[in-house]
């Protein structure tokens, strides 16, 4: 049957309603129905009644290995995601480069600028400047950071010293960035990133060995900073937690969150905070846990999947909040143990 069809007909029957691996998360500042979510082979996917349904952005883009989100404080149209994981446990796929929305996520077009750049193929970290409405920052595994100050137009290395493998961005108010280096540590800017301007920030007590450090802050206080250390070995629980209350200039060790579980090597470290209220505090690993009180004190949290990536705050409901993971995206309320 050599000039016959493989298949006459093909069925999907299903599962229609298991989500992947998330590594990216976005809710509308401005409605909280309005989400979109990054899912590693998977694309872009978007979602107008909070969750209940979803449809594909861009199922035939160049790259569906969405990893992390950002939009334009100045102007919520404007959306960017970057591209591909170097930690994986089964994709193992690069990406390429940055995308660009400016109509609110609807659809996604890729950025010449970031076509083959190199580093941009595995993208950890993407975050917009709160100080000026046409700087970006890019977090990559292998060259440092990157920062445009044109929208996303040309590209230059703000910081590429260390390891060269930042993990997260914060973006503070005035100026101020906080980047996280694997095995490095956190460095500080006050010029948005110049690349003469970063300073290494100390720690006290700080672990003699680690590996991804995770960094949040509370929207509406943004100098409460925390940074979770993530545990060196493969199995291990994480190795500290700190809270700052002056932007990262100085920080307390609290109580580290071995609840949450091992990072698996950098896979899966998660940390975020409620954008209303700076004690609330989440923090994931291959499980998940959540504080009430700045990180004294920390409860287990029940019903997600394993293996934890993301994190967003809702603006409207301010004591719910999403997480995803390896199996999707979880709804959960502040000071509660179960989702949703």
């Amino acid at each position: 049957r050599s000039g016959s069809a493989i298949f006459d007909t093909i069925i999907e029957v299903g599962p229609v309603s298991v989500g992947g691996r998330t590594r990216g998360l976005w809710i509308d500042p401005s409605n909280d129905k309005h989400l979109l979510a990054g899912g590693i082979s998977g694309g872009i996917w978007r979602s107008l009644n909070k969750g209940s349904s979803w449809d594909p952005v861009n199922e035939h883009e160049i790259s569906m290995m969405p990893s992390c989100i950002t939009s334009n404080p100045f102007n919520h149209d404007i959306i960017y995601y970057g591209t591909g994981e170097s930690r994986t446990n089964s994709a193992d796929v690069s990406g390429n480069g940055v995308f660009k929305s400016t109509n609110r996520g609807q659809s996604f077009t890729q950025l010449p600028s970031t076509e083959g750049l190199v580093g941009m193929d595995e993208i950890w970290d993407i975050e917009h400047s709160l100080d000026d409405s046409n700087t970006i920052f890019v977090g990559t595994n292998s060259q440092g950071l990157y920062r445009s100050t044109d929208a996303g137009k040309t590209w230059e290395k703000a910081y590429n010293g260390g390891n060269r493998q930042v993990n997260d961005i914060l973006v503070l108010p005035n100026k101020r960035i906080l980047i996280s280096m694997h095995a490095n540590g956190v460095l500080a800017s006050d010029s948005n990133g110049n690349s003469n301007s970063w300073n290494v920030l100390n720690f006290p007590n700080r672990p003699s060995s680690f590996r991804r450090i995770q960094l949040a802050n509370c929207a509406a206080y943004p100098n409460v900073v925390y940074a979770l250390f993530e545990g060196f070995n493969f199995s291990d629980p994480p190795a500290a937690f700190y809270k700052s209350s002056d932007g990262g200039n100085t920080w307390v060790k609290s109580t580290t969150p071995t609840a949450i579980g091992a990072g698996y090597q950098r896979y899966c470290v998660m940390l975020g905070c409620n954008p209303h209220d700076s004690n609330q505090v989440v923090a994931g690993g291959v499980n998940s846990a959540y504080s009430m009180n700045g990180g004294q004190s920390w409860t287990r949290i029940n019903g997600t999947h394993s293996d934890n990536h993301s994190f967003a705050g809702f603006n409207q409901s301010k004591n719910e909040y999403a997480i995803g993971g390896d199996g999707g995206i979880y709804f959960l309320r502040w000071g509660r143990a179960n989702v949703i």
